[in-house]
């Protein structure tokens, strides 16, 4: 590939007057120039037309255009990556700021490593003032990580590492983001990258990331909305999820008690429930003024009608988690009640009051007093006795947690209202 390759840097944009100044100078001062910079204005109410305008006036290589009305960021970005014409392509946020050699560095990287397709690096975390929060460096050394490594890194988790700053090959660009897949979507778009080559992370400080109290990420989070979504991610990338060293592991096995710690999580720290998640949708869909025809209107609710599925499949799949719970609690209990007696019998017999008509058992107690062996395994099995009550204590715990939750799905308004529904497939069975 050509060093001087061009790189399309996108820029979706609503409402950062006072912070696009500083994007796009760090764009201009970047020390490699072979660039375009396609910035996408959402319909901003404040000064931002003004702003990005006058940049596009002074460099030719700054494209900037204003959308007839607010389509969302997710499909902002994905018009943007529809008009970018450069070999590579870097996403960018109207509140974050390049260091000066990045593009030349994720470029280098592109042109010297073929079967690299996407390329990330270390990054600072700022607050709105810019203030440093954290450095996030998610590796300790600089490294080539093989596909199907790293989009497993990222699915194991069900947390995306992979964030700005970004840069891949535009060839394998696809159609973009997949916006029903929410907050998730960017982790999806990484894995349909990388199932084409390699990524490569650098261990240096290329990015500033700029982190708002109030995002779009977080409103998500609190109204359970990432729930479906990560179901859904976590069901289309499964073969990511199963322990290729086990062949008997199930797809869902690893990603299951993830979930639904996530669920609890959210409804029990953060307080939210059903109602919250109802009432967060009945917002989202009064704030999409551009659902203003028939057809979207019918595609908005059947997206509604998904997550509430998948709501019911998290509680099908919690529900599995605790029947595993208690099996394996059983089968602790089952052990420790036999560990219980071996107990009794060897501290009996150590005391002297062991089974007097087992002819072992005067031979045994010898044995114990004088410190033999017996007496280490009289040890061991007293510290395994303690660490099998301990677990089996946890156990039971998380089963009662779990039972509690289960009765809470039960009793909700939701599954009262799919009651006829539950009915009638029953009579028709």
């Amino acid at each position: 590939m050509d060093s001087k390759a061009k790189v399309s840097i996108l820029l979706p944009v609503y409402n950062r007057e006072h912070y696009l100044p500083m994007a796009i100078e760090s764009v201009i001062g970047q020390s490699y120039q072979n660039w375009e910079l396609l910035v996408s204005d959402n319909c901003s109410t404040d000064n931002t037309a003004a702003v990005a305008s006058k940049y596009a006036e002074q460099d030719k290589r700054i494209k900037y255009w204003r959308n007839e009305k607010n389509i969302g960021s997710g499909l902002n970005y994905n018009k943007c990556i529809e008009k970018a014409t450069g070999e590579y392509i870097e996403l960018f946020g109207a509140d974050d700021i390049f260091e000066p050699d990045c593009l030349e560095k994720f470029v280098n990287i592109l042109n010297d490593n073929p079967s690299v397709v996407l390329v990330t690096s270390a990054k600072r975390h700022i607050d709105e003032n810019g203030k440093l929060i954290r450095e996030d460096r998610p590796y300790s050394s600089s490294q080539l990580m093989p596909s199907q490594e790293a989009i497993a890194s990222n699915m194991r988790t069900l947390t995306n590492w992979i964030i700005s700053p970004v840069m891949f090959r535009a060839k394998y660009k696809g159609s973009g983001f997949d916006l029903p897949l929410g907050i998730y979507c960017d982790l999806d778009y990484w894995a349909q990258i990388l199932a084409h080559g390699d990524l490569y992370y650098i261990d240096q400080i290329l990015f500033n990331y700029r982190v708002h109290p109030v995002s779009e990420t977080t409103a998500r989070l609190n109204n359970l909305e990432f729930i479906p979504t990560l179901l859904r991610t976590a069901e289309r990338h499964k073969k990511y999820l199963v322990d290729s060293n086990e062949s008997d592991t199930q797809p869902y096995k690893i990603v299951t008690e993830k979930l639904i710690n996530m669920v609890d999580y959210a409804t029990n720290f953060l307080q939210l429930n059903y109602d919250s998640f109802l009432g967060a949708l009945s917002e989202s869909k009064a704030s999409k003024g551009f659902i203003d025809n028939a057809d979207d209107q019918a595609e908005e609710i059947e997206q509604i009608k998904n997550d509430l599925r998948d709501y019911k499949r998290i509680s099908y799949l919690a529900l599995l988690h605790a029947l595993e719970l208690r099996k394996e609690r059983d089968w602790l209990s089952g052990e420790y009640n036999d560990l219980l007696q071996q107990y009794e019998e060897i501290k009996g017999d150590g005391n002297g009051k062991g089974n007097q008509s087992d002819p072992n058992s005067t031979s045994q107690s010898k044995e114990l007093r004088s410190g033999s062996l017996d007496q280490n395994s009289f040890r061991r099995h007293t510290r395994m006795i303690d660490e099998m009550q301990a677990e089996k204590k946890v156990l039971e715990e998380r089963i009662d947690e779990l039972s509690h939750k289960l009765d809470a799905v039960l009793t909700s308004q939701s599954w009262k209202l799919t009651a006829p529904l539950r009915m009638m497939k029953k009579n028709l069975n």
